[in-house]
């Protein structure tokens, strides 16, 4: 049994998942992944998979039903995605079938790596398991929002981390594209900023590498009314200096 909340909430058998598009089984699933082995309680289940104004006379009945329809739609092969234990449900599932576990796992064993082409497989081991937003349509729920706002940060960082290995490898073109891509997602990313405008220098176009420099400056003071932090404005000066750093 394979389960997916990078993206769009997906799961099934035989390495297959398949799209959930009933929102209450969305909700489930969701809030089960994010509870971990210990599951939740039936009337704590019930306060995630409908909203208070939206809840139904016989909540509890009706989570049942939910739930049953997630199993039949589903399981296959002696497997199960969701399980009965006192009082509630849990995700049937290890952490090695959960991408939002094993993405954590590679992004940690990469993060210790000592070498540096080992880490970059992980890395892309790691973000290759990502086909959107984490938990997708549901990430704006108060009780998803945390976790999936968290997952996107990991996610970003180890965007990050990609990319200064790729920037050490001499890979300075491609690095230079793909933090112009990731920055144009994320306007206020010094790191983003700082790698690109790194790996723009190094290809010989300092030039653009201040202009870049300038661009977030102007955006930071414009938009938030902050300047960049001291580590940007060092970056700054030894470009300017031609430091070979």
């Amino acid at each position: 049994m394979l389960v997916c909340v990078l993206g769009d909430i997906r799961a099934g058998t035989d390495g297959r998942p398949v799209l959930i598009s009933n929102e209450r089984q969305q909700r489930i699933l969701a809030a089960l992944v994010i509870a971990g082995p210990a599951g939740l309680g039936v009337e704590q289940l019930v306060t995630r998979v409908w909203d208070e104004a939206d809840e139904p006379p016989d909540a509890v009945r009706a989570l049942r039903t939910y739930v049953n329809r997630l199993r039949n739609a589903i399981s296959g092969n002696g497997s199960e995605l969701v399980a009965t234990r006192p009082g509630g449900y849990s995700v049937a599932t290890g952490p090695e079938d959960i991408d939002s576990a094993v993405f954590e796992r590679k992004v940690t064993e990469a993060s210790r790596e000592l070498d540096p082409y080992v880490a970059l497989d992980l890395y892309d081991e790691a973000l290759g398991l990502w086909s959107g937003a984490a938990y997708g349509d549901l990430a704006y729920l108060d009780w998803v929002r945390p976790e999936a706002v968290r997952l996107d940060e990991l996610r970003l960082s180890a965007e990050e981390s990609r990319l200064r290995i790729r920037l050490d490898a001499d890979r300075h073109a491609d690095v230079a594209a793909d933090a112009e891509r990731l920055i144009l997602e994320n306007p206020y990313r010094e790191p983003l900023t700082a790698i690109r405008a790194t790996a723009l220098s190094r290809s010989g176009r300092q030039v653009e590498a201040l202009a870049e420099l300038e661009q977030h400056r102007v955006r930071l003071r414009d938009d938030l009314g902050v300047d960049p932090s001291p580590e940007l404005q060092d970056l700054e000066v030894k470009i300017l200096n031609h430091d070979p750093e």
